[in-house]
């Protein structure tokens, strides 16, 4: 039996290169925030630790506002003269610290610095001219949770899509005699304008030639899909978070946001698992679909073999089935409402020897009164190979794969 891919290999790698160079912006962003909020004010405050400590006169204090679109935020904003070997200077960098103090806090600062009070201020000895009144650490804790959001998540989507960019270099590969998979031929393409056929027979002929399958989601497709979810989420409750500790006070509307923040905080951690798992997934072994033809008469059988690329030993037990999956569209009052429902369950494999579930194939026969692959605009039936495979302390693999059955 032989097999065909649907999809050009040089379109899924260019497809894959994008991805990456996306999932690199953000981790380039993501380091970017840790350096500028976290990095370089710890590394200036550590700088700092053995400055010189100089008596100072406070000159001027208030607290900036800076207006932004949806919200304010607040910085402390204090001018301040000192003197270093009977040379005069004036500063007005009240810390190192980038990320932003609530607006009650920085009220508080600027209360404990009136204008001509006494204090001392910290005055580096090889430049004078730079002095800091508070040399302490403030750290960023939205600031840093974005970050590593945003790194660690771009470097493990570059990463996997790397990997999966290696396997998809591969040459295309068939079904041998001997059990194995070999290279073939690309389709031709079908001339709709000289054929004179409706679309759906046009893909028939098109899918009517063995066919290797390709999933509908691939592991990387899913690990991607995680990533964003998990970024959007998490970057729109981090927000909120930290609004509510910035200004937490021990009053019932405080306690009232924090207990209700809970439940989304939860939400966060179940998606950055999903993402975990999804990433796991990553390296669990691959399976290949191939059949005698990708577009099968009702009442015919059809060929469908599978191949494991990677160690049989680490699955338990493998499932495959063919399924025909019915979707309509409909109005329900202002909503609108797709109801799915599964029909025409045929098992093709259910087995836990590693040998079989290494490879084998098996002869499907597609019922003669079952409704064939149809689509308009509120209704369609599409069918699918479904296989589940059971895998040892990593997650499960669960694979669908596409093909046609004709009228």
């Amino acid at each position: 039996m032989n097999a065909k891919p649907i999809s050009e290999t040089k379109n899924s790698v260019g497809q894959t290169g994008c991805v990456v160079v996306i999932a690199l912006i953000f981790f380039c962003a993501g380091m970017g925030m840790l350096i500028g909020f976290a990095i370089i004010p710890w590394l200036n405050c550590r700088a700092s630790s053995d400055w010189l400590e100089v008596p100072c006169t406070i000159v001027s204090s208030a607290v900036e506002v800076h207006r932004g679109d949806d919200s304010n935020s607040y910085s402390v904003e204090a001018e301040f003269a000192y003197e270093v070997n009977q040379q005069k200077f004036v500063s007005d960098q009240y810390d190192f610290n980038t990320t932003k103090r609530s607006r009650k806090k920085c009220k508080e600062i600027v209360r404990l610095l009136p204008a001509g009070k006494e204090t001392v201020c910290y005055v580096d000895p090889d430049a004078p001219e730079n002095a800091v009144l508070n040399r302490e650490f403030l750290t960023p804790w939205l600031e840093m949770l974005m970050g590593l959001i945003f790194s660690v998540l771009g470097a493990v989507v570059a990463f996997g899509f790397s990997v999966s960019m290696g396997r998809r270099k591969k040459l295309t590969r068939t079904m041998s005699p001997q059990g194995g998979f070999e290279a073939v031929n690309s389709l031709k393409p079908i001339d709709s304008n000289s054929t004179g056929l409706f679309p759906e027979d046009l893909e028939d002929q098109k899918w009517d030639v063995p066919q290797r399958l390709k999933p509908k989601m691939t592991r990387v497709g899913t690990l991607t899909g995680m990533i964003f979810i998990a970024l959007f989420w998490n970057g729109i409750v981090s927000v909120f978070v930290w609004q509510t500790f910035a200004n937490f006070n021990l009053d019932f509307f405080s306690i009232f946001m924090l207990l209700f923040m809970i439940p989304f905080l939860i939400v966060g951690l179940l998606i950055i698992l999903g993402v975990v798992k999804a990433f796991l997934g990553l390296f669990n072994p691959v399976f290949e679909i191939a059949m005698s033809t990708g577009a099968v008469a009702r009442g015919s059988g059809v060929d469908v073999a599978w191949e494991i690329k990677g160690n049989p030993n680490r699955i338990n037990r493998l499932r495959i089935v063919a399924v025909g999956t019915e979707s309509a569209e409909y109005q329900q009052g202002t909503d609108t409402v797709t109801a799915t429902s599964e029909f025409g369950l045929i098992p093709i494999a259910d087995t836990t020897e590693t040998q079989a579930i290494s490879f084998g194939s098996a002869t499907v026969s597609i019922p003669v009164d079952t409704m064939h692959t149809f689509a308009d605009r509120h209704n369609k039936v599409e069918w699918a190979i479904q296989l589940r495979a059971d895998v040892a302390r990593f997650p499960d693999v669960f694979q669908t794969h596409a093909f046609r059955v004709k009228p």
